[in-house]
């Protein structure tokens, strides 16, 4: 009993002190206004995120911009996740992957764009009548990795070494 109670005073204690208000926090200063940052997701085990914004004066525009702009932030990283899988591959399994392997790769990586998902979309509208559109895409990490699969498995029609063991272990890698 004396146990229980001193470890529910020891809870009680943590969970008061994690709970108070912070009167340290700084404060904007007179001349400062916060703003929430609308639309931001970051990369996580799961998904790959790409936050855009963009200003238009037509409304439907500015929102189409900041979709390109999402989608293309994707697509880089999509590039780079390819190029640093195909270099650890190469390494790993010693096989055939050449350019041309490397380009179906990043292509067929590239189209899993398509599936791709708009999360977060805010239009706001400044007091000058611009539109600012705010845009958050996810992509599925799985997604990217069946779609750079098949592609490996297609070309190991043609000629290379598919190891699967070895291509789940460094897109593991690659992917984190």
């Amino acid at each position: 009993m004396k146990l229980f109670s001193i470890i529910s005073i020891s809870v009680f204690c943590i969970l008061a002190c994690s709970c108070s208000s912070n009167k340290n926090t700084p404060k904007p200063n007179d001349d400062e206004k916060e703003l929430a940052q609308l639309c931001n997701y970051t990369t996580d085990e799961e998904y790959f995120y790409a936050n855009a914004f963009a200003e238009s004066v037509d409304r439907q525009m500015a929102k189409d911009k900041a979709v390109t702009i999402a989608r293309a932030e994707l697509s880089a990283t999509l590039s780079t996740i390819v190029d640093s899988f195909t270099k650890r591959y190469r390494k790993t399994v010693n096989n055939g992957i050449d350019a041309k392997t490397e380009d179906r790769l990043i292509l067929t990586s590239k189209t899993a764009l398509r599936e791709s998902v708009i999360i977060c979309d805010r239009i706001t509208m400044t007091k000058g009548g611009i539109f600012r559109a705010y845009i958050s895409v996810q992509l599925s990490k799985a997604d990217v990795k069946e779609a750079m699969k098949t592609a490996l498995l297609e070309e190991n029609e043609a000629k290379i070494n598919f190891n699967e063991q070895q291509f789940d272990k460094t897109i593991k890698e690659v992917l984190r």
